[in-house]
């Protein structure tokens, strides 16, 4: 069972939205896919009762996780019991928008690491501070493979030139490099999340161009 963090440190970047649309994108490739929402605000498990509720395939398993006090043993005994059992090729998880216990036991833990990103300078201050701490994660997990997704990013001409800059403020990182995808930001991304589906469960040509990002941000992987 292959383990996909989002997260990072900064809210607002769209992680949740993101972890969706890549587990909903990796069932529809025939994947059995559980998503684990790690963050308080339980925005995935959320999701995903909605998703079921409507009877939307594919199926896509949920939970919510939050470390209790003294309990990190017990989080990560979760996951590790997860991949003992078989049941699933992927599981996603969805950490907060904080650096939190939940976020950091996660990255010890993970297979692959998402970092979201907006192409704003503010947002590229963050990632590069986000950076530096996950020197401290790849002591005690090695073998994590790094990655950051330019998200919601606006692909008008005004405002190329931030993705620009934001892709060669990354090059410069020490340990999380450019996904080649970059996912735009899409009205449909945010009322079709609502309704329990992702790009994948809607039938208009900005889904498939959304499809067509997601798909490459999976095959980064």
């Amino acid at each position: 069972m292959q383990k996909i963090l989002c997260g990072q440190q900064k809210g607002g970047v769209g992680k949740s939205t993101l972890a969706g649309n890549i587990a909903v994108g990796l069932a529809v490739a025939g994947h059995r896919v559980i998503i684990i929402d790690t963050d308080k605000q339980q925005s995935c498990v959320k999701w995903g009762s909605r998703r079921k509720l409507n009877n939307i395939e594919p199926e896509v398993q949920y939970a919510g996780l939050i470390a209790k006090k003294n309990g990190n043993q017990e989080f990560l005994d979760t996951f590790k019991n997860l991949e003992n059992h078989g049941t699933f090729d992927y599981c996603i998880i969805d950490a907060g928008g904080r650096d939190n216990p939940e976020l950091r036991l996660s990255m010890f833990i993970a297979d692959v690491l998402i970092a979201p990103c907006l192409p704003t300078q503010a947002d590229i201050k963050t990632i590069e501070e986000f950076d530096a701490m996950v020197v401290e994660v790849l002591k005690g997990n090695p073998s994590l493979k790094c990655m950051t997704v330019l998200n919601k990013a606006n692909r008008g001409l005004n405002f190329s030139h931030e993705i620009k800059l934001a892709r060669d403020a990354i090059t410069e990182m020490d340990h999380l490099y450019e996904c080649t995808e970059v996912v735009t930001e899409r009205p449909n991304f945010r009322s079709a999340w609502l309704d329990g589906k992702t790009a994948y469960d809607l039938n208009t040509e900005s889904a498939g161009k959304a499809r067509f990002e997601i798909d490459g941000v999976i095959a980064c992987l």
